[in-house]
């Protein structure tokens, strides 16, 4: 099972997580794809990721993250021992987002929040 975690006000329909979605299909493997809706609070994303984890406990897992899902990636591998694939992953993203502290939106389906520094200690 993969599970791909997105980056920073992204979604599932990002085109890295729609190619790796149409690339499982076409080889008959789309059953083994996960890629859930990561909320914009770090807690929350994490919780969800979770969740997925327990329910495909079953299975072997790999997780795969782009950007700030690079970083949920490496926390969840460890602490979940299992394996992790990292497109770009954000190394520090308690530093790297500050610049964009204030007004978000995200790119896909228009979500509006306020990134503050309580997403940044998470």
């Amino acid at each position: 099972m993969i599970i791909y975690l997105h980056g920073f006000n992204s979604s599932p329909r990002s085109g890295k997580a729609r190619y790796l979605k149409q690339h499982l299909d076409e080889r008959g493997r789309g059953a083994e794809f996960i890629c859930p809706q990561l909320p914009h609070r770090p807690d929350l994303a994490l919780a969800v990721v979770e969740a997925d984890i327990a329910r495909q406990r079953k299975e072997k897992i790999t997780l795969v993250g782009s950007s700030l899902g690079g970083f949920y990636a490496t926390w969840l591998a460890e602490k979940h021992d299992v394996r992790a694939a990292l497109i770009n992953p954000a190394i520090d993203p308690h530093e790297g987002l500050r610049a964009y502290l204030g007004p978000q939106q995200a790119f896909h389906g228009g979500e509006r929040y306020e990134l503050t520094e309580e997403h940044l200690r998470q």
